[in-house]
């Protein structure tokens, strides 16, 4: 009977070895000795970011470590390009982040005609909504997904494919209203077609900009359009000229140009 006793002491010891077991000497009973507290460690994220915009592009939580940006996605998501005062900037992917090589205090993240911010604590400022825009459920849009580019970090080029459907948008995921820092690019009379009126923004900005589409549409806009830079007025200009059927997405390329290409329902870029 003593065997047995002794046996069922190490049995429990065995189960409590993670919280430390001893046996008391005077009762032959286990003891169950507290284990230290973990000490706090201060690992330097940093989560002071605030984020807005469409919920097509924009990242479910922001936080930056050791010079770089982490940007978690939706699994889904479009693959979008990301820009700090106008420049593209070089990323990687580590499903399910983005990685940012480094920490912008503003970023724009735009794809397909869809607008997200994201802006640290140091140059936080109030961002409004705008109008509900129609469901983009209505068009096809370009989209590829942040697990398909696997789990190591791998560079990445600016553009996206294949074609999807977006997820519909609510109140809360409008357009960004324009700010104050926002610049105007009106769209000329004699410009009026798409095509046009985004060469003529391009070379203004010095950005090379490639129209790789047989159609072409005119602009749907009251004489200008509001964005803090070229990228930003482009994917405005393409949602809202998308019109009979047709989708217009753009991509940016490495070297910071810019590639439309136009999509009909049913069928393979044109």
């Amino acid at each position: 009977m003593q065997r047995f006793s002794r046996l069922a002491i190490a049995a429990t010891c065995t189960l409590l070895t993670l919280a430390g077991c001893a046996t008391n000497p005077a009762s032959g009973n286990p003891e169950v000795q507290d284990r230290p507290a973990a000490t706090s460690v201060d690992v330097g994220v940093d989560w002071a970011w605030s984020i807005a915009g469409d919920a097509a592009v924009r990242p479910l939580q922001v936080f930056s470590l050791q010079g770089k940006t982490y940007l978690q996605m939706r699994p889904g998501q479009m693959l979008p390009a990301i820009l700090a005062e106008g420049q593209p900037l070089p990323f990687t992917i580590n499903a399910p982040y983005i990685v940012v090589q480094q920490t912008p205090e503003h970023m724009d993240i735009v794809a397909n005609g869809y607008r997200a911010v994201v802006v640290h604590a140091k140059q936080r400022q109030t961002i409004r909504q705008g109008p509900v825009m129609p469901d983009p459920k209505a068009s096809r849009v370009q989209r590829v997904s942040v697990e398909d580019a696997g789990k190591d970090e791998t560079p990445i080029a600016h553009s996206v494919t294949p074609l999807f459907e977006a997820p519909a948008q609510s109140t809360a995921d409008s357009d960004l209203a324009p700010m104050e820092r926002d610049k105007s690019w009106p769209v000329e009379a004699s410009k009026a077609k798409l095509s046009r009126v985004i060469a003529a923004w391009g070379k203004r900005s010095h950005v090379a900009v490639r129209w790789n589409s047989r159609a072409d549409v005119p602009v749907r806009a009251s004489g200008e359009f509001r964005a803090s830079n070229v990228y930003v007025a482009v994917a405005k200009a393409l949602r809202a000229a998308s019109a009979k059927g047709w989708t217009f997405a753009m991509s940016v390329e490495s070297d910071g140009s810019i590639v439309v290409n136009g999509y009909q329902q049913g069928s393979d870029a044109a």
